[in-house]
């Protein structure tokens, strides 16, 4: 509530007449007057239902012009209170007048109110009108409020250039997102506009953000965006909580990830193995990483090296997975990498009680991305119940089973709480489907959902899962409405 209203709202003490308090009321306020309650009010309407409200008093005005500018798909419409912009030419949108010596006082109403800055391919705005945007806005204005700013482009295009002016003093988030690209010729197009947008957020006096992430495509390997996140991390050291670096990165980058007090959550995808090296030298990066952030609470990596052809390579859980159980705070865990996971019953009850408040393991080992047998990559089938024994809190779980034979009948376990189970990376069973779907339906709760369509998968694959998994949910009903049905082994 707004001070002045808790103010006029008080009682005020007149005197003491006679030990008699007298008090008289303040003025009496509508609740479509309190600026917070018509706030919460307006944030359940769309754009379009918004567009009346800020035509009917002031207070009405201020919180529908909030919500209608808060969150930006494009800069189009801020840089169009400047002046008239439109396409040039048929290409992207610049500004048909110069606008030097342009009113600004319309963009000052607005600016102020914008939160958040959502960029896609979509947008047609040119880098030309941002470059002269920046150059002509008016000093008192360049401090801008924006708080998130993220971009996604499908192809490599100078994108992330059109949030350099609108990061401030005050950005908290920044998100610039690349999908991968065929045409390494177009790299030197996305790794400048990267660079352009992390030097902006480097040079920042303050530090302020609070979440990073940045995604290249796979293949990217230009030395100098690596020197640029290494001193876009020192700058924030203080603040940064959530990071995402979807690309190779170098030990520099490492290093400066191992130094960030307030780290929280961390996804890292790939490495950059020409830099990194062997898992013999990854091995103790991570042990360095465990020991400088032991209170991450989420943490993904990927470990992709296509010279490491199994039985040859390391096994997964001995030289990534154990080195990870230090971080007892950790509630999501994902590991991708090219070697075999083959998980015991041990093993498991070694991460369930070092992670004791984990809610998400996804284990997906991704061996046939370097051309190694797709079936050294799974997990035992057995190894399901497993998980739900030694992990109370487990909500979701992405594990590659094998199903080759079939463990003996298991009795359902009896708090488990997990929601989804992910077998998309698993191959095609050899055991009998109907037998396979007896298991699970033995061993997972009814209330669980079974992902199989995933994207690697070929067809045949995701059929004969999206089979097992109707089945099973057909075979759990009958028991639930049959608890004494024997399991069909």
């Amino acid at each position: 509530m707004s001070p002045g209203l808790a103010n006029d709202l008080q009682l005020q003490a007149a005197s003491d007449h006679g030990g008699a308090l007298v008090v008289t009321p303040g003025p009496f306020y509508s609740p479509v007057q309190i600026p917070e309650l018509v706030e919460e009010v307006f944030s359940h309407l769309c754009n379009q239902d918004l567009l009346s409200p800020a035509r009917v008093c002031k207070t009405w005005s201020d919180s529908a012009l909030n919500r209608l500018w808060r969150n930006l798909l494009s800069p189009f419409p801020l840089l169009s209170l400047i002046g008239p912009i439109q396409f040039q030419n048929g290409n992207d949108m610049d500004f048909i007048h110069d606008i030097h010596g342009a009113d600004w006082s319309r963009y000052a109403f607005s600016a102020h109110r914008i939160r958040s800055i959502y960029l896609t391919w979509h947008t047609h705005v040119s880098v030309r009108a941002l470059k002269r945007f920046n150059e002509c806005i008016p000093l008192h204005l360049t401090t801008s409020l924006v708080a998130s700013i993220a971009t996604y482009s499908h192809t490599p295009s100078p994108l992330p250039r059109h949030v350099v002016p609108f990061i401030s003093q005050s950005v908290k988030e920044l998100v610039l997102r690349f999908s991968y690209s065929a045409q390494p010729s177009l790299d030197s197009t996305v790794v400048q506009s990267m660079l352009a947008a992390v030097g902006a957020a480097a040079a920042l006096p303050n530090s302020s953000l609070e979440e990073l992430e940045l995604g290249l495509p796979s293949h990217t390997t230009d030395t100098y965006i690596c020197v640029a996140i290494a001193k876009c991390l020192e700058k924030h050291r203080s603040t940064i909580a959530k990071l995402a670096l979807n690309f190779p990165i170098d030990y520099q980058v490492w290093s400066s990830i191992c130094n960030l007090p307030r780290l929280r959550e961390l996804a890292v995808s790939p490495f950059h193995l020409s830099e990194l090296g062997i898992y013999a030298r990854i091995t103790p990066m991570i042990q360095e990483l465990v020991r400088a952030q032991p209170l991450l609470e989420r943490f993904h990596i990927s470990l992709l090296a296509s010279g490491l052809e199994p039985p040859e390579g390391p096994d997964l859980y001995r030289n990534i997975i154990r080195q990870l159980l230090g971080l007892h705070s950790l509630r999501s865990i994902a590991v991708y990498a090219t070697a075999p996971l083959l998980l015991s019953e041990n093993d498991i009850r070694e991460m369930g009680v070092s992670w004791p408040h984990i809610q998400a393991v996804r284990l997906q080992p991704r061996i046939f991305w370097s051309g190694a047998p797709f079936q050294l990559a799974e997990t035992n089938l057995s190894t399901l119940a497993s998980f739900l024994r030694h992990f109370p809190c487990l909500k979701e779980l992405d594990l590659s089973l094998r199903c080759h034979s079939l463990p003996p009948a298991e009795q359902p376990v009896l708090t488990p709480v997990l929601r989804v189970l992910d077998v998309g990376g698993s191959p095609v069973p050899r055991a009998d489907i109907e037998q396979v779907a007896a298991y699970l339906a033995s061993v997972l709760p009814p209330t669980t959902h079974v992902k199989s369509g995933g994207f690697m998968a070929g067809p045949e694959v995701r059929s004969v899962w999206r089979q097992i998994v109707q089945r099973s949910s057909v075979i759990q009903k009958e028991r639930s409405q049959n608890p004494t049905m024997a399991l069909q082994t």
